[in-house]
């Protein structure tokens, strides 16, 4: 694979479009310095896919366009094209597509803006596709066949890692190393993707849990639905049981709680008569009692008072002896104290005197006093000297501690700061060299997290309004569904409510029973009842059945129908009947009559025919007639009501609230008054409430339609949204996924950038403060080391004076100590004597004050005791006479109690007898209120009994279709009579439907009779599963088939990762292999160059010897090739030590002992033979020209001789200035 030719466009010097033509052997380019020759080969550097704007001596990829001149304007693009032979038949890469071409077009353009194209034969192509053109053929951007100007040094100082880069070019093995990336790349990918998958797997593994929770629950609810049901049942129908013999039972204990309250009632009104006369003896006793009792008690008051006093009498006395023992004995105690202390104070008189006796002369102790004072200032004095001198020396000690360890510490610096630097260095240049522009690769990831960053959002935002919208749509649902079951309980109890109603008129309940009977055998349907054709507002309703309560429950027809009516009544004399005809005249009543009754006091007068509706049009004008002269008034007194009657010509009156009411009667006029209280409803009252309800029951019935309807419609629509939602979620999850995944590697890559520039000028400042803290401790040092033997000799100074100082001190404080203690000693002994005399003179004055203190409580102690001798013979004489006086009080006080005894045992009598009566009245009063308050607790009972059974048979027909009652009756052979008063149950059984009534049937249901305990179970059990089926709270019946759809879609992913760990697997296998190949490969390659190296370095050097050492474990990334060099008459030494000349021949002998072993198609050396001497460029020369024969060689030089070696000579200069152009010259 040769080159052909190479165009340029716009690429640095190169202005207009250059072709640059390469033949078989040797093409020189020759010219003057920056005429732009390196430029040609930074073109090839870079067409061949080079990333690295400094390597093509740039610092950023724009300044590879033509940047203009004085004269031309800069270019909008730099465009290289390298057109190859394709010899070798190589298959290259295009895309996705594989070719082999005879040529192929290798190019590359730059635009001002950073977008770069690549493209093969002029398709579009990518730089991957280009760098495999070239990988293991020797040639390349970063191959050993291009040698740009100034680097051929390089392939020698180069680091042994990046020597080992052209032994694997050689074994060919950069294309497995390649792959190796591409295989770890997919390990990563893969990796990341089942990580995904694991998310996603996860996420799935939650959710299909909780559905797999929904769906045991939904299940659980079924079982739970069955259980409660059949227990429910058992619980239900015992209730029912016990509702109906409690209701007979109940009813038979009325009955009879009735009887025994009239025979308790009879025997308690006896008793009561007699313990009327017996409470007036009482009152008689009573009150002679009190009389003789009030005389008694104050007899009692005046011996208890004389008895008291003669006791407080002796009591006194006894104190009074007990004080004087007392006084007496105190004052025997007191003559012995005082005598004591007599005795006492004559001692002590007698020892103060015998003390004065002994008279010791005053000492003067001022000259020893001064003496003392005197070494005390002066030792003082000294010892402040020493200790100022004390602290100086240690202040100094302590500077002289901190200078050594200054200096210790600057030393120590000083090497810290020549390592950083070296360290420091090492990295600042590893940065440099191995920093990458990877901007394509950031601008794709940059674009690819913009993307699907947008696409999360806009997701998120919609999947937020789904789940919005299906919570609303939810909560009205909910909402809904009790609204529902709220107005679905109002309207059963309202149909409950006016089915009764509407049985009470089909019974005929308050209509005559003759009535009832004769429309049962009637089959024409053309009688009515008055009282169901007439309808009226309801504040009215009251007043007409009051006022027409004989005439609304008779029948009416035409008078054809009259001798039917005549007939009937006369086979059934003994039923009651009554008939109104149409033909019946009836008298009218003038109209002015309303106004005559507001004249005499009726307010609010209303004419009863204004007021009434007929619903039958057949007996409409005949009943108009009917009620002429009629009127209702807002208030009616009975004088008014019978005033009115007599002055007016009216049929009837009656008040708005029914309670009075007046009217004509062939015999005069009938006026009634009715109790406020009564609250008996009739057949208007009952229809217009049954019209009311109906009314009322047809508007909620429209109502829970409507409810239905809604309810279907969001049923319909959270179930749709639902959907919507767990799409969206999915969705989201995995946009997410991808946005992570994405945002995750720019943030790397960006983080990675920012690193290591970050890092590369933290370094290079770092470099520049250590340099700078280094040269200032240098010029510190000496400073330091002056100042550290100065103060060396001044401490030395200063601790000679210090030790004198503390001999002179030592000295005076042994005199000034043994001075004090003399003058302490003598001191001490003349101060004893004076305070034995304070002491004896204080006892003997305390002596004196005891003394005089006893003698003055003796004299108070003995006025005392004369005092209480007169008391005790007063009271003497006051206890005989109270004695005689009570005795006679005494005996007289005996006499009346014996009296009042007689009368009380008397009354007490007469209690006993009415305690034993009234007793028996208070048990007869509480056994009939007993039994009064059993019977309204029993027809409390009752009423609650009828309400709870109706709830409970009809809840029961409603949700399981299960007549209780009628099961209960059956078990219990009750006929209909015993439960006569309960509801009826007939319109249980009927539905409307579009159809109309539908009649139902009850399902069947056998009652087994359970033990208390078993029935007490079966409660436990109902309340237990219905306890668990409320806590299950809303149950997903859709769960069941969610979770068998999430499964598969689960056990899928599975799947999913377990091909994705095989693919690892083989991936990590397929890497494994590669490493074995190129270990392999690379140790052929190396022997094969290191032979041929071996013997191409004597040849270039003309002697000598060298060989290439491999550093390092060759499995190891870290593995490298080291170059061991020995030039003529040299020792081995460091190839780092060579001369520029020796460094270029030893390179140039590892290329062409390269060249030897894998010769590249073609070869481009960048003044390569600039550091040789004539004799070295002439043996290179020929090395060159034996060696062209199998490459194409390209030179750039400016030696002579090498220019004669060119086949084809190329000549770059600048015409103009800033812009390059080529011409050619044959040469062979």
């Amino acid at each position: 694979m040769k080159l052909l030719r190479l165009h340029l466009q716009g690429f640095k010097s190169f202005k207009d479009k250059t072709t640059i033509h390469f033949d078989d052997g040797i093409t020189g380019i020759v010219g003057p310095n920056g005429c732009g020759k390196s430029n040609i080969v930074d073109a090839l550097f870079w067409v061949m896919g080079e990333q690295s704007a400094k390597h093509l001596r740039g610092t950023k990829m724009k300044d590879l366009i033509f940047a203009g001149s004085s004269k031309y304007t800069p270019a909008t693009f730099a465009e290289v094209t390298l057109v190859l032979e394709n010899d070798t038949g190589k298959h290259i890469h295009i895309g996705n597509q594989v070719s082999k071409p005879s040529e192929i077009a290798l190019t590359r353009k730059l635009y001002r803006n950073g977008e770069t194209e690549y493209r093969i034969n002029n398709i579009p192509a990518r730089l991957k596709d280009i760098q495999e053109v070239f990988m293991d053929t020797g040639a390349g951007a970063k191959s050993y066949s291009i040698i740009a100007q100034g680097e051929i040094n390089r392939l020698v100082q180069a680091k042994p890692v990046e020597r080992r880069v052209m032994i694997e070019e050689v074994a060919g093995i950069t294309k497995f190393k390649m792959r190796k990336r591409e295989s770890l790349k997919k390990i990563e990918q893969t990796t990341s993707n089942l990580n995904r998958l694991n998310d996603l797997q996860s996420e799935i593994y939650k959710q299909l849990k909780a559905l797999e929770r929904q769906a045991e629950k939904a299940e659980k609810a079924k079982r739970l639905r069955s259980r409660v049901k059949h227990h429910e049942l058992i619980v239900k129908s015992h209730k029912e049981f016990d509702f109906l013999t409690n209701y007979v039972n109940a009813n038979n204990k009325l009955q009879s709680n009735a009887e025994e309250v009239e025979k308790a009632s009879l025997a308690k009104d006896q008793l009561e008569l007699t313990l009327e006369d017996e409470r007036i003896k009482k009152v008689d006793l009573t009150e002679k009692i009190d009389l003789m009792q009030g005389e008694f008690n104050e007899l009692s008051k005046e011996l208890a008072a004389s008895e008291e006093r003669l006791k407080h009498l002796v009591s006194t006395c006894e104190d009074k002896e007990k004080h004087i023992s007392e006084r007496e004995a105190e004052n025997t105690e007191i003559q012995k104290d005082i005598e004591e202390r007599t005795n006492k104070l004559n001692e002590l008189e007698q020892k103060l005197a015998d003390l004065k006796e002994q008279n010791l002369n005053e000492i003067d102790f001022s000259e020893q006093e001064e003496r003392v004072e005197f070494l005390k200032e002066e030792l003082q004095t000294k010892e402040e000297t020493l200790k100022d001198l004390q602290n100086s020396l240690e202040v100094d000690k302590e500077e002289f501690k901190e200078i050594d360890q200054t200096v210790f510490r600057n030393n120590s610096k000083l090497e810290e700061y020549s390592s950083q630097l070296e360290d420091i260095g090492s990295e600042i240049e590893e940065i440099e060299t191995t920093n990458a522009n990877a901007s394509d690769e950031l601008i794709k990831l940059r674009t690819d997290s913009s993307v699907a960053t947008e696409k999360w959002s806009e997701l998120k935002e919609t999947h937020a309004k789904t789940k919005a919208e299906l919570e609303q749509a939810r909560q009205e649902l909910k909402a809904k569904d009790k609204e529902q079951r709220e107005l679905s309980r109002e309207t059963i109890q309202l149909e409950s409510k006016l089915n009764s109603l509407k049985e009470l008129n089909k019974t005929g309940e308050g209509i005559r029973k003759g009535a009832v009977e004769f429309l049962n055998d009637d089959e024409s349907n053309r009688f009515e009842i008055l009282g169901n054709i007439i309808e009226c507002e309801p504040e009215y309703a009251k007043a007409l059945e009051v006022l027409f309560e004989d005439s609304f429950d008779a029948l009416i027809a035409s008078s054809s129908d009259h001798d039917k009516v005549t007939n009937w009544a006369g086979a059934h004399a003994d039923k009651s009947l009554d008939f109104l005809s149409t033909q019946t005249s009836f008298d009218k009543c003038s109209p002015e009559t309303v106004e005559r009754l507001r004249i005499q006091g009726c307010t609010d007068v209303v004419a009863i025919e204004d007021i009434l509706k007929i619903n039958n049009a057949e007996f409409k004008e005949s009943l108009s007639q009917f009620f002429n002269g009629f009127y209702i008034v807002k208030d009616l007194s009975a004088e008014l009501a019978t005033k009115v009657a007599s002055a007016l010509n009216i049929k009837g009156l009656v008040s708005q609230d029914g309670n009075v009411y007046v009217v004509k009667t062939l015999n005069g006029s009938k006026l009634s008054v009715r109790s406020e209280n009564d609250s008996t409803m009739g057949v208007v009252q009952r229809n217009n409430l049954i019209n009311e309800m109906t009314g009322e029951f047809e508007a909620k019935t429209s109502d829970l339609n409507t409810l239905e309807d809604a309810i279907n419609v969001l049923t319909t629509q959270v179930e749709e949204l639902s959907a919507q939602e767990a799409e969206q979620a999915q969705a989201l999850n995995e946009a997410y996924t991808q946005h992570i995944s994405l945002k995750s590697s720019l943030d790397s890559k960006e983080a990675s950038n920012k690193t290591v520039s970050s890092r590369f000028d933290i370094l290079t400042n770092r470099k520049n403060e250590i340099s700078k803290l280094k040269l200032e401790l240098l010029e510190n040092e000496e400073d330091i080391l002056n100042q550290k033997d100065d103060l060396e000799q001044k401490i030395e100074a200063a601790t000679d004076q210090y030790e004198m100082l503390k001999s002179e001190c030592e000295e005076i404080r042994s005199t000034y100590e043994t001075e004090r203690s003399e003058l302490l000693d003598a001191q001490a002994s003349a101060k004893t004597f004076h305070v034995q005399i304070d002491n004896f003179q204080s006892q003997i004055s305390d002596a004196n004050d005891q003394i005089k203190r006893y003698q003055d409580k003796l004299t108070s102690n003995t006025e005392l005791l004369e005092r209480y001798a007169n008391e005790i013979e007063a009271a003497k004489a006051g206890m005989s006479a109270l004695e005689e006086s009570n005795a006679t009080q005494a005996e007289a006080l005996s006499d009346r109690e014996n009296v009042l005894n007689l009368v009380k045992d008397e009354l007490s009598s007469l209690l006993l007898g009415m305690q034993d009566r009234e007793k028996e009245v208070k048990e007869l009063t509480s056994k009939i209120n007993t039994l009064e308050k059993n019977n309204v607790e029993l027809n409390m009972k009752v009423e609650q009994i009828v309400i709870d059974e109706d709830l409970l048979v009809r809840d029961c027909f409603d949700r399981y279709k299960v007549d209780l009652r009628d099961i209960l009756m059956k078990h219990l052979e009750y006929s209909l009579a015993n439960l006569e008063g309960l509801t009826e149950l007939s319109a249980m059984y009927e539905m409307e439907g579009e159809e109309g009534v539908i009649k139902l049937e009850a399902e069947e249901y056998k009652f087994d009779k359970k033990f208390p305990a078993a029935l007490k179970e079966s409660k436990e059990k109902y309340k237990r599963y219905r306890s668990e089926l409320n806590r299950l709270g809303e149950i997903n019946w859709q769960a069941i088939e969610d979770y068998d759809r999430q499964k598969l879609r689960y056990d899928f992913l599975r799947e999913q990762e377990q091909e994705l760990k095989k693919s690892i697997e083989d991936l990590e296998t397929a890497i494994a292999h590669i490493d074995e190949k190129s270990k392999k490969r690379f140790k052929e390659a190396y022997d094969e160059v290191n032979i041929r190296f071996t013997k191409v370095f004597p040849i270039i050097f003309g002697g000598g010897e060298a060989r290439l050492e491999i550093t390092g474990d060759v499995d190891s990334d870290e593995c490298g090739i080291d170059i061991i060099a020995k030039p003529p008459g040299k020792k081995m030494q460091s190839i780092n030590l060579m001369s520029g000349g020796e460094k270029a021949m030893t390179a140039v002998s590892l290329i062409f002992s390269i060249f030897l072993v894998k010769p590249s198609p073609f070869c481009l050396l960048d003044e390569v033979d600039a550091p040789l001497d004539d004799a070295n460029v002439g043996r290179f020369n020929e090395l060159l020209r034996e060696m062209s024969s199998e490459s194409q060689f390209i030179l750039i030089t400016h030696n002579k001789k090498t220019m004669e070696l060119n086949d084809m000579l190329y000549g770059v200069t600048m015409q103009e200035p800033g812009v390059s152009k080529a011409i050619s010259v044959q040469l062979h």
